[in-house]
């Protein structure tokens, strides 16, 4: 899935990992939970943004873990097989212009999937 990372920046990290570390075992699932909801707000909207010659591309747009650690979790936004050529359309290629759709995306959706973010750690960890 996609060739960028972005990240967010989390204010008041401190006491989101002291509530994280009373969490204990539950942590990590919350964090994944946490992470899987943003990462679904901007992957609706990167649906609307794809380009639709068969719509075939847009409908293969999914969030997935890419990677998860002790406080981390990494989701990826992006085409499954069947829209495997969706990065051309994203980056362009020497014979067609980049037509962008996953990154706007996220600048249009970034403060709403921060906030999704936010409100499962808040739920999950009773704040």
């Amino acid at each position: 899935m996609g060739d960028a990372k972005i990240t967010f920046e989390v204010n008041g990290l401190n006491e989101l990992m002291r509530e994280l570390s009373k969490a204990g075992d539950q942590a990590g699932d919350l964090l994944e939970a946490a992470a899987l909801a943003g990462g679904k707000v901007v992957e609706e909207q990167a649906r609307d943004n794809a380009p639709r010659e068969k719509g075939t591309l847009a409908k293969s747009i999914t969030t997935g873990v890419v990677d998860k650690g002790q406080n981390m979790v990494e989701v990826g936004i992006g085409p499954g097989k069947k829209g495997w050529y969706g990065r051309f359309s994203e980056h362009g290629t020497s014979r067609e212009p980049a037509r962008p759709w996953l990154f706007p995306a996220y600048e249009q959706k970034k403060e709403e999937a921060g906030a999704a973010i936010a409100e499962v750690l808040r739920k999950g960890l009773g704040l």
